[in-house]
């Protein structure tokens, strides 16, 4: 803080709030009114080799779709797959919102037991 800026404070998840936080971010931009909002295939997580915490994230965002009467796909893979339709809002074709968990824990936003 030696240039009087004040630091910003890194939000704390755990596996709850981060389901949470993804679900209401995904929700956010599926309801915009431009028409690409339904561009949104659903979410792919990545970026872990956990296949247990990942698939715990993946249920637990599949569920709050469900409990909101939502019909999207959550899928997890511990890598990116090479050819993954990522949604890109400049154009208009379909895809799914990708999701690096491993930078949310490598960056300790995420802990994990």
């Amino acid at each position: 803080m030696d240039n009087g800026k004040k630091e910003l404070k890194k939000p704390k998840y755990d596996l709850n709030s981060i389901s949470n936080n993804i679900y209401q971010e995904f929700h956010s931009c599926i309801s915009i009114k431009d028409g690409r909002s339904r561009s949104y295939e659903g979410i792919l997580l990545y970026g872990i080799n956990d296949l247990s915490l990942l698939n715990d994230l993946r249920n637990k965002i599949s569920n709050l779709f469900k409990d909101n009467n939502l019909d999207y796909l959550v899928i997890s893979s511990p890598t990116l797959p090479n050819e993954f339709p990522n949604f890109n809002r400049n154009d208009k074709t379909l895809g799914y919102q990708i999701i690096d968990v491993g930078w949310f824990i490598q960056e300790g936003w995420l802990k994990v037991k």
